[in-house]
């Protein structure tokens, strides 16, 4: 694909984040993974059990690719830019590990999803969410604005269990009251250690509580 169609993740984060969507990183790969986003990797390696390689490069992501890296938790490098790495069986014929480098995504693509999470206009404004409230009768007193957004979630200090050294990234947001975008920040700037174990992603809970200041 051309430059001038390709998006980064970071744009395509930034330009869903615009809309309003609480967590763009995740929208982003499921759709990537239902087949209605086209992306693109600078490298794609398969690695078979039994050592062979093979190397694409600039070719598409497949859906079952992005399939097995939401199955995994593993997109954290793919928003940071860096090599997402699969891991595959040690059977012999079994599933192959995949590392899949420099992802880019199809410009009209993800403009396409961003008009979908914007409100729909009417006479160039966005129309707002409306509900009628009754009055103490029971007749209607007319149309009351509801908040087209919903409200930031809230720290769930019961996310993750007493006595645990891992989480997962879902834990660790739910914990800290923070969408998967900002947990995959703060997972590349360090401030939340991860763990890679068996191709998923793992977090210690120790970087959870000390970036919320929670003492046991």
């Amino acid at each position: 694909m051309t430059d001038q169609y390709a998006m980064t993740p970071k744009q395509a984060l930034a330009m869903i984040e615009g809309t309003g969507v609480e967590d763009p990183a995740k929208l982003i790969r499921d759709h990537a993974a239902a087949g209605l986003i086209r992306s693109y990797a600078q490298l794609q390696v398969t690695i078979a059990p039994d050592g062979g390689r093979h190397e694409v490069r600039g070719g598409k992501v497949q859906p079952a690719t992005w399939e097995r890296v939401v199955a995994a938790g593993a997109d954290a490098d793919v928003w940071s830019g860096g090599t997402v790495r699969l891991v595959g069986s040690d059977l012999i014929g079994g599933t192959p590990a995949i590392h899949v480098t420099g992802v880019t995504f199809h410009l009209s693509d993800i403009e396409r999803l961003a008009n979908q999470q914007r409100p729909s206009v009417e006479g160039g404004k966005p129309q707002q969410n409306v509900s009628v409230a009754p009055n103490e009768s029971g007749e209607d007193q007319g149309p009351t604005q509801k908040s087209a957004r919903q409200k930031r979630p809230q720290p769930d200090p019961t996310a993750i269990q007493p006595g645990a050294i891992l989480c997962t990234i879902k834990q660790a947001g739910e914990a800290l009251g923070i969408g998967r975008t900002k947990v995959n920040e703060l997972m590349t700037s360090g401030r939340l250690i991860r763990k890679r174990i068996d191709g998923g992603v793992r977090i210690e809970v120790a970087s959870v509580r000390s970036l919320a200041e929670i003492s046991d």
